[in-house]
This record gives C-alpha cells, structure tokens and sequence, in this order.
C-alpha cells in the first residue's frame, strides 16, 4: 500500500494511505509486516515537503512504537533536531501503553493451529520481535589491547583517554554483538576507581553497552552487572543514582531472572554498608512487586534482611520494613516465619512481631496477562444465524444460564480481597520518574488519564480500577462508594 501510494506525487494521497495503515495495524496487528521495508518508506515520508505528509508519519511511527518500543527511535536518529522532537513528542504520548489486541483479521483453520507460537502471537496482539531486525555488529576486533591497557592505566589523563576510545566504539555501532574480549574485565576494574568522574563514565558506559547489546547482555551479569550493584555502596549521591540508572538499563534488557539467580544478591546485602543495604533493597521492592513468579534462591536473602531490621542506621531499617511485604508476597508467610524462628531470642520477638504486620499489607502478586480471543471470520459470522436453528438455541440459551452463577461466584470472589494495595516506594518512584506529567491543566487530556490509570493499576483490587476507568459514570459512583465503605 505504501509502496503504491508513494509512487503516485499526490501528497494527500500519500497523507491518506499513511493514515490508513495506522489504523489497518491497529485492527490487524503488527505481525507479518516487513519491518524494514516498512521503516525506509516512512523515512522517505519524513523527508516530503508536504507538512500533511510529514505529519502522517510522525503519527505512524507512535502506533508502530506501541509494537516495537524504544528501539524503533534508533532508526530515526540521523533526522534533524525539530523532527526528531517531534516524533519524541509522539512516542511519549503512549508510552507506556499497551498494543490493543486485533479486532479483524482471518480466522485460523482448526484450533490445533491455534497454540503455540500463534497464540503469542494473539497475546500481544501480533507484535514483533525488534531484536530479530537490529543488525549487530561485532566490536571485538576494535577493542584492541592497546585501548584496554589504557583503561587500566595508572595515569587517569590515559584512563579517560581508554575510556572515551570505548565510549565511541559502541556510539558507532550502535547495536552491537555481546562479546566483546577483554572489555568486561577491564570496565569492571573501573568500577572501583577512585576517581569519581571516571567512575560516573563507566556507569555511563555500561549503561550504553546494555543497550546496544540488547539481551545478550545477560550473560555479563555476574561479571559486570553484580559489580555495579556494588558501587551502591559508594557514599557520594550522584555516584549511587548514576549506579541505579546502569542497573536499570541492564534489567530492561535481562529481565530479573539472571539477578535473583545465586547467593550474589545476598552476599551483596551482607555487606556492613548501609548505603548500599538501603539502596538496594529499595531496588529490590520495587522490582520484586512486578514480578509474577522468583527463583527460589531468593529465600537466600531472607536473613541478611532480617539482619538489615535491626541495622544500627535507620534509613536501612525503614527499606527494610517496605520490602518485607514484598519479599512475602513471593516466598509466603510460612517459610518467613520458619526463618525467623533460627534466629536469636532477642531478635527473634522484634522481627516476628514485624512480619505479622507485613502480613496484613501483603500485596497480591500482579495478574497474568489476558489472552486475546481469537477474532471471528466475517464469512463464519454470518452463516452462524440462531435463528435459523431454534433447538441449537434453545441449548445455548440453557448452558448460558447454567454458567451465569459459576461467572457471579468468580465475580464475588473476585472482590473477596483488599480494596487498596500497598505498593512500597511507589510515591518515591513516581516523584523520580522524569517522564511524568505534570498536573497542570484546565482539563485533563488523554495523556493525563492513561497516566493515572497506568499508576493506579498496581494499588487497588482490579475490579475496582475497571470501575474507577469505566466508560459509564454509574460505575463510577459505585467504585467511590466501595472506597467509602
């Protein structure tokens, strides 16, 4: 269609077909799409002087954001400043979001055909695996031994010469294969340079090289990514939030499975250090009150937290008492209490007395993620006609009734538990979280809403969040209610 539409130099043509595709993902989904190809035209429709054209676009590259997420920002970065804000603007309007499950499309042949890798498919709503597009370059060869004896030399004028060499090896690259020689063992010798500029770069570094690794990254998580756990530790603020900013990068392309793996995290909370105990655990409840399921070796730091409830510092104390909900909600009340029963009589009392009252702000583990149904061919639809077959529906008119009080049971059991979540350290997350909007208007837009739903799903029962957002205000009032009683 594109192809089609750009061979024609009607702009309002070109305008249209772009618009229409827009909304053709949408309803289709993103499976099946020739990335790459598709990618070139829309560059080619950034470059038209048509403003009609141009903004046909940008509004295409924000419903293909919503499938492909931050690296389709990578193909677009040679553009010039004013458009590329410009598509910045419309990737921030989603996101967050989620792509929206297809509404049309063709039926599949028999339900066999409708497992595996096909009902994925339907489960995100038919999006595409962007790392199977980036070509990754093999940077090996550049990291010469000559610039990895620099980062490790005594002079720090060199260091920072090794450093920047680094630095503009991967910026080239940009997306690049994860190994990389010698690197990890001399990036990780910076980790502990005790020059404080040199070090930020590192982090600085290492956050890039997560990055243009993408996933392969994992497999430098016990030798890099365990290290910059370890410069939390560091007493200067500037150098821990550039430390939380690494780990982070890192974890977006690992995921947590590789973290929670081991006695590496434990060991890392047995250290005497309150900056890094305070930080990490922080870390560690906010991560731990997304996740659905942990490795069991998480049950190996359950006693250097305990030991972190009787720390001499009280910030340490404080993160503490936030993640013990958490850690709960994971491992369980049970085996908790079984571990605080090995411990000393005198600190025994104090932390059970602690988990009975974690335990009444337990948060409820997130839910699994709804498949989308399969969409009906047009052509079935309408040769399904119950009036046609008075028996047939007779017989669904009784199974429909025999299932409405199993449906009534799930839906009162449903909101059978706690109206309000605690979440701990969501307000210090949201006040850090540098793209969100400020509250600042005559009246909210879109972007607004979306927010605060998006904020407000892991803090409250989720009937009462489809009540809070529905599109009736009688449900609504009934949601306000709930929340008074």
């Amino acid at each position: 269609v594109v192809s089609a539409a750009f061979a024609q130099k009607n702009p309002k043509n070109q305008a249209e077909a772009l618009s229409w595709l827009a909304d053709a993902i949408k309803e289709f989904g993103f499976a099946g799409i020739n990335v790459k190809a598709f990618i070139g035209h829309v560059r080619t429709a950034l470059g038209a002087t048509n403003p009609a054209v141009r903004t046909a676009a940008v509004c295409l590259l924000g419903i293909m954001y919503l499938y492909m997420g931050a690296p389709l920002r990578v193909f677009f970065e040679g553009e010039k400043a004013a458009l590329l804000s410009q598509i910045d603007a419309e990737f921030q309007k989603v996101q967050g979001q989620t792509p929206p499950a297809p509404t049309r499309g063709v039926r599949k042949r028999s339900e066999e055909q409708q497992g595996g890798e096909d009902a994925a498919d339907q489960e995100d709503g038919g999006s595409v695996d962007v790392e199977d597009l980036l070509p990754r370059t093999d940077i090996s060869a550049k990291i010469t031994v000559e610039m990895v004896n620099k980062i490790g030399d005594k002079n720090w004028k060199v260091r920072k010469e090794g450093l920047d060499e680094m630095a503009a090896v991967i910026s080239e690259a940009r997306f690049i294969q994860p190994s990389v020689g010698d690197l990890p063992a001399a990036l990780k010798a910076r980790l502990g340079d005790s020059n404080k500029i040199l070090l930020q770069q590192t982090l600085s570094i290492l956050q890039q090289f997560a990055t243009a690794a993408g996933p392969g990254v994992r497999q430098h998580v016990k030798t890099l990514g365990f290290p910059i756990i370890t410069v939390l530790g560091d007493s200067k603020n500037t150098v821990r939030a550039a430390a939380l900013t690494t780990l982070s990068a890192w974890v977006e392309q690992t995921g947590m499975k590789e973290w929670l793996e081991g006695e590496e995290l434990s060991e890392e909370l047995k250290k005497d250090n309150p900056f890094i105990r305070q930080e990490l655990l922080g870390w560690l409840a906010e991560r731990l009150a997304s996740l659905r399921s942990v490795p069991s070796d998480l049950q190996l730091c359950v006693a250097p937290l305990y030991a972190c409830l009787e720390d001499r510092n009280a910030d340490v104390r404080k993160k503490a008492q936030d993640a013990l909900p958490v850690f709960m909600m994971h491992l369980g009340f049970n085996k908790m209490s079984k571990a605080a029963a090995m411990l000393k009589p005198t600190s025994k009392d104090q932390v059970v007395a602690l988990l009975e009252k974690a335990r009444s702000t337990m948060p409820a583990k997130p839910a699994a993620p709804k498949e989308a149904a399969p969409v009906p061919d047009s052509s079935e639809t309408t040769e399904e006609k119950p009036e046609a077959k008075p028996e047939k529906s007779a017989q669904k008119g009784q199974a429909s009734v025999a299932k409405k009080p199993s449906a009534k049971g799930k839906d009162e059991e449903d909101k059978s538990g706690p109206v309000f979540i605690l979440v701990p350290n969501r307000k210090e997350l949201r006040v850090k979280e540098k793209k969100a909007l400020k509250w600042n208007f005559s009246s909210p837009r879109d972007e607004f809403t979306e927010q605060l739903k998006a904020q407000m799903a892991p803090c409250v029962a989720k009937w009462l969040h489809e009540e809070l957002f529905h599109a009736d205000f009688q449900h609504h009032i009934k949601a306000i209610n709930a929340m008074i009683e």
